[in-house]
């Protein structure tokens, strides 16, 4: 699969070449006041990010002597990010003692809106936002919500960059006939809601397939739709790894809905009772969805969905399968 490359020509405020390349490396970039007020956000905002392996960085944390301050520390760092934190709350002024926005917060966070860059902005309750962004989306926290509401919106953030990296000209397959049978089949895309509760467990993604739900059957399916130069041996792999990670997170449920179920015999709660309903349902859909695989150029279907039941035995667990071929393909669309 090929990737798109995408560089920063030309310099913002300088008669210069740039050429840095849009997330390039796997860091945030935060914006945030100088103050010891927000040692507690950045302090959360550090251990959320590296939880996921994306490096946070401060400007005002690192020092790079006898270069461009811009440059080096805020414009290309901006660039190369995967997505940007902004810290908009005002902060007590030394000189005068009043709080105030920091402008340097708000520059920087122009640069990010100019760049095109995902953007977390957050902001405790009982501050106010300027004028000209009270239009845009913001985190609103105290001090009790803010390590989950940061943590959800990190995942949220990622989740849409790894759709946004599987775009359809990045992987330089035509997908329009595949997808066109997928709608004819009654499926559609699960949504963001479903991806950040479950698929960022079972990282189905990673493996090169997407979930997909039958609204009408109620059934759960992951489908991989994978272009010419993936070979069999490679999606027979990813299809195993898939049926494990499955089966995981099915054991993991059924745990949870162990523990759900002896918590509410000690104390019965709606809230308690709504979660052991939720971890049924999950566990029914989990065990019992099917792996779809696409794939124009497959020399045997059936061979291929034999070798996939031999290869999952030794898990005690398996997937119903289906492989579209090329002539399959036609049968659903009717050519």
């Amino acid at each position: 699969m090929a990737l798109t490359i995408q560089a920063n020509e030309n310099c913002l405020v300088r008669h210069a070449d740039c050429k840095r390349i849009f997330g390039g490396s796997r860091i945030c970039f935060i914006a945030c006041p100088n103050s010891e007020e927000i040692a507690l956000e950045l302090e959360v905002i550090k251990q959320k990010l590296r939880e996921v392996n994306i490096e946070p960085y401060v400007a005002v944390d690192n020092r790079d002597f006898q270069k461009d301050i811009f440059c080096e520390k805020i414009c290309t760092k901006i660039i190369e990010s995967q997505f940007c934190i902004v810290i908009l709350n005002d902060v007590k002024d030394l000189k005068d003692q009043t709080r105030k926005p920091n402008a340097n917060v708000y520059y920087e966070y122009g640069l990010m809106t100019a760049f095109r860059k995902r953007i977390i902005p957050i902001q405790r309750l009982d501050h106010q936002l300027a004028f000209n962004i009270q239009s845009l989306d913001t985190l609103k926290y105290n001090a009790g919500t803010f390590p989950k509401l940061i943590e959800e919106a990190i995942q949220m953030t990622l989740l849409s960059l790894d759709e946004k990296n599987k775009d359809k000209e990045e992987l330089g397959y035509d997908l329009n006939r595949a997808e066109w049978a997928l709608d004819l089949m009654g499926l559609i895309r699960a949504d963001e809601r479903f991806r950040f509760r479950h698929d960022r467990v079972v990282t189905s993604r990673s493996l090169g397939f997407q979930a997909y739900t039958h609204p009408n059957e109620g059934t759960l399916n992951f489908v991989g739709i994978f272009p010419p130069e993936v070979n069999e041996k490679e999606i027979m792999l990813r299809s195993k790894m898939l049926t494990l990670r499955v089966k995981n997170y099915c054991t993991q449920l059924s745990k949870d809905l162990a523990e759900a179920e002896k918590s509410l015999i000690e104390n019965p709660r709606s809230m308690v009772e709504q979660r052991t309903g939720d971890l049924r349902v999950w566990i029914e859909q989990f065990s019992k969805s099917h792996v779809i695989v696409i794939k124009d150029n497959m020399s045997d279907p059936e061979k291929f969905k034999k070798e996939y039941a031999d290869i999952v035995k030794e898990y005690g667990f398996s997937l119903a399968l289906e492989v579209i071929d090329n002539e399959r393909m036609k049968q659903l669309l009717g050519n």
